[in-house]
């Protein structure tokens, strides 16, 4: 219960202090100081929902067009990310001396630019891919 309660109040002074302040339903999904809506960690379900609402977005299925288009994106200061499907597969990859178990997690993309806005992700097991054009964000 209180837990609840501090997350409400958190919430409010949030949102006074920056009316346009929405509270994400998943714990991952944040806002960060910049105000980039992104993930805390790199767990591709929750990238896609961000990257997803971009009205730039391109979407792509299948893996070879996703990376010919990537490849051509020109970032200010694009940063590579490990990838994973849950919190507790990426635990496990710190413990096991950063190794992964799953390789639909290992063959996924996941790219932030700068402020950490996600500007590329692959979602290896499920096939579908999302590049935000770099000129979009110029």
């Amino acid at each position: 219960m209180f837990k609840d309660n501090s997350k409400k109040r958190l919430f409010e002074v949030m949102q006074r202090v920056n009316p346009n302040f929405k509270p994400m339903l998943n714990e991952n999904i944040i806002s960060n100081k910049h105000g980039v809506t992104t993930v805390d960690q790199p767990i591709i379900p929750d990238a896609i929902k961000v990257i997803s609402k971009n009205p730039n977005v391109v979407e792509f299925r299948d893996k070879q067009s996703f990376d010919d288009f990537a490849n051509q994106q020109k970032y200010f200061s694009a940063s590579y990310s490990h990838a994973f499907y849950t919190p507790e597969e990426r635990q496990e990859w710190s413990r096991n001396g950063n190794q992964y178990t799953d390789p639909d997690s290992e063959n996924s993309i996941l790219v932030f630019e700068t402020g950490h806005e996600i500007v590329q992700v692959w979602d290896n097991k499920n096939s579908i891919g999302y590049v935000i054009p770099s000129e979009s964000l110029k």
